[in-house]
């Protein structure tokens, strides 16, 4: 069983409900159904083209060596990373200029903008500070790439600060 499916609610001996329990399920078999393509997807980012999903769904690769079961003498074994350049460049474009961060009060409450601005100020600092540079990086591609990226920011409290975590 999967971990997602184990996890129990704040309280002792809280089970998660099992609707919950239900859509951890189908989206661990959506995940599953689809991981094959994800990972010729990566073989490719890396230069390793002769990678194809089989009826199987399972990953696998032509022989690329001269023998009795190789392929004729006249294919062409020689690869060039095809896709490495446009994920670079697409990467490149999104982490190219400081975000510029811009909280709204919720009210014109001189605490509320205050408190905004503060808010602001925090965002600027922690850009820095978290390394979102480096995440939005890994995120965008990740989605290039395999078309799934996500980051999720969480406070580590034996660190005592905001960490970001890169799921793709």
């Amino acid at each position: 069983m999967s971990p997602l499916l184990n996890r129990t609610g704040n309280e002792p001996g809280m089970a998660a409900p099992e609707e919950v329990i239900a859509r951890c399920k189908r989206g661990e078999q959506k995940l599953q159904r689809n991981a094959a393509k994800r990972q010729v997807s990566w073989k490719f980012w890396r230069g390793e083209h002769y990678h194809y999903v089989d009826k199987d769904n399972y990953v696998a690769s032509q022989g690329t060596v001269r023998g009795e079961a190789a392929k004729p003498n006249h294919r062409v074994r020689k690869t060039h990373n095809l896709i490495f350049d446009h994920v670079e460049h697409d990467v490149s474009l999104f982490v190219a200029r400081i975000p510029a961060y811009e909280v709204g009060p919720s009210t014109m409450d001189a605490e509320d903008v205050s408190a905004a601005k503060l808010s602001e100020k925090l965002l600027r600092y922690g850009y820095d500070k978290w390394d979102v540079k480096m995440a939005t990086e890994s995120v965008i591609r990740h989605a290039e790439i395999a078309r799934t990226g996500f980051c999720w920011p969480y406070f580590d409290k034996e660190l005592d600060e905001i960490c970001l975590k890169v799921y793709g």
